[in-house]
């Protein structure tokens, strides 16, 4: 496994919490990554980590977020453009329902609703969104970009 020392990896419930803080927003996102890039001067992964709510919305009351999370793919591909010269690639992994501890119980009408609409009927495990991770961080991975990569057992098909 051939990692890049020069990966930088971003994720969007991070910067969903220090909006709650703060104010901040999809605006965060662009600046850190932009700030990133201006120390990969040897090309570089920028990795940022979404939400398959970027793209599919079965619930009410989520306009706000969906649309934040949906910035997220339009800069994704924007910057796969600005950066490419630098031989940095600039993707986004959206993972679907994630045992994470935020859903609670595997039985409980929450989780049991998300799990209706995937195709697998299993919570992925975050190992299994850190494989990815790892994957598009690889020196293997140097074609990929402005990719935006759905790791959600169906949740989006």
């Amino acid at each position: 496994m051939n990692i890049s020392r020069r990966s930088f990896v971003l994720s969007a419930g991070a910067i969903a919490v220090l909006s709650a803080l703060g104010g901040v927003s999809e605006k965060t996102f662009a600046q850190i990554s932009q700030a990133a890039a201006r120390h990969m001067t040897q090309g570089g992964r920028i990795i940022s980590i979404g939400t398959t709510n970027a793209v599919r919305v079965p619930r009410q009351s989520r306009v706000a977020y969906a649309t934040t999370k949906s910035a997220l793919v339009g800069m994704t591909k924007a910057m796969a453009h600005d950066y490419a010269e630098q031989g940095i690639t600039v993707n986004l992994i959206n993972p679907g329902p994630t045992r994470t501890g935020m859903l609670g119980d595997d039985d409980s009408p929450a989780v049991q609703q998300m799990l209706s609409f995937c195709a697998i009927k299993k919570l992925a495990m975050p190992q299994d969104i850190a494989g990815l991770v790892e994957f598009v961080a690889r020196e293997e991975a140097w074609f990929m970009t402005g990719a935006v990569l759905a790791i959600d057992g169906g949740y989006t098909a």
